[in-house]
């Protein structure tokens, strides 16, 4: 299997929960919107173009209520996505720790072995550090500001996740897990961003 495959497996099983949430929420018709919206922008970028004209017309027309659920059900998706790559990098972090004597590429140990290779002296190590400068960058605008439900209802759904990805559940096991991910994703919609 493709190292990668899970991951790809845990995202379109949040985003297909998260459009059965949009469909019982909203309605067959914004969920259909949305559907085609997602669909047009795939399909632009496996083309490598902008789907603005597209994504125009589909969007025209619509009141305030299903241009926010639009926009709510993408930014939804988005923040799920990155749950589910988190729980990924964790997933791959432990395989390559027990399945491999070679450190992880990206890792501390893995540099200090390329160091080595390359006969780099811990003088020359030191000099480069002491020479670097740290300096921390403020943004103009709190783009990790969330509400406490927000963030205690994602680290549910990576707990959940993680769950279904380190054990083999029963049956029984898989449906409550189901039944928990649908409710946290529940939750998720009915907070306000």
């Amino acid at each position: 299997m493709d190292k990668d495959q899970a991951v790809s497996d845990d995202i379109r099983l949040l985003g297909r929960i998260l459009g059965e949430t949009v469909r019982v929420q909203e309605g067959e018709t914004t969920f259909q919107l949305i559907e085609s919206i997602r669909r047009a922008a795939v399909e632009a970028r496996r083309q490598g173009r902008a789907p603005v004209k597209e994504l125009q017309q589909l969007l025209t027309g619509s009141d305030i209520r299903t241009s926010l659920a639009v926009i709510r059900s993408f930014s939804w998706i988005s923040l799920l996505a990155n749950t589910a790559e988190d729980i990924h990098h964790e997933r791959r972090r432990r395989f390559h720790r027990t399945s491999s004597a070679v450190p992880q590429i990206g890792s501390v140990a893995s540099a200090l072995d390329r160091l080595i290779a390359h006969e780099v002296s811990a003088e020359q190590v030191e000099a480069v550090i002491t020479s670097l400068r740290v300096t921390p960058v403020l943004t103009a605008h709190p783009t990790e500001v969330r509400r406490r439900t927000i963030i205690d209802t994602l680290q549910q759904v990576a707990e959940l996740l993680d769950a279904r990805n380190r054990m083999q559940l029963d049956p029984a096991e898989l449906r409550d897990n189901d039944v928990r991910l649908r409710s946290a994703i529940l939750t998720l919609w009915q907070t306000a961003f």
